[in-house]
């Protein structure tokens, strides 16, 4: 609800909120349960979590600390995390080498340009 709700608006009623989250938490954990089954140990999990986590979320929460400076909002973190480390998931699930380092770099590129344009449209606080 606390990442719908800013990407969306308040104009959800509550109760299509909460069954879009319902629904949402079903498909990822089928997408969790399908990739724990595609990889070969803790070990791996491990990495791919630290891979995604490192991905997705660096570059926002240290620009978070200056987000007056560079006008960033919560809607623009939000769209980075969830670009950079899906891009991360999805490079190193096909095998691409250095996957993690190109959702790195892109999670600092949407950050920036989606605050604005969020900014711009209105959206995002």
């Amino acid at each position: 609800m606390d990442i719908i709700r800013p990407l969306a608006g308040l104009s959800i009623p509550e109760k299509t909120l909460l069954l879009l989250s319902r629904v949402l938490i079903i498909v990822m954990g089928i997408f969790s349960l399908l990739v724990a089954l595609t990889l070969k140990g803790v070990i791996p999990s491990l990495l791919l979590g630290y891979t995604i986590y490192t991905s997705g979320l660096v570059l926002p929460i240290l620009l978070g600390f200056y987000r007056d400076k560079l006008g960033l909002n919560r809607a623009g973190a939000i769209l980075a995390m969830v670009v950079g480390g899906g891009l991360a998931l999805i490079g190193q699930l096909m095998g691409v080498a250095d996957s993690g380092l190109h959702g790195f770099f892109l999670s600092g590129l949407i950050l920036i340009m989606g605050s604005r344009l969020f900014r711009l449209f209105g959206m995002g606080q």
